[in-house]
């Protein structure tokens, strides 16, 4: 079964399976971007923390609070089920 979809943005594409059709295993190159900040915020928070917590520091420090709250804003921009917060 082949259609024609389109993004939110309004590129469009052709479907050849119904489960893309149906919108669930497809997403936009906005939606991959949001996914692959995500991803690089946590990465970033996690070293940043494990660094941290081998020099000994327990408290949250300024650069922490800036990679969390750069983690946080890129978790909003992601649906929960690819992760995110929205």
């Amino acid at each position: 079964m082949h259609c024609v979809c389109t993004y939110p943005d309004g590129a469009s594409f052709t479907c050849t399976e119904v489960g893309n059709a149906m919108g669930f295993l497809i997403k936009s190159p906005a939606e991959r971007q949001a996914i692959v900040e995500l991803r690089e915020a946590d990465a970033a928070l996690h070293a940043n923390s494990r660094q941290e917590r081998k020099a000994g520091i327990r408290d949250e420090t300024p650069e922490f609070l800036r990679l969390n709250a750069v983690a946080n804003e890129a978790a909003s921009k992601v649906s929960r089920w690819r992760g995110g917060t929205r």
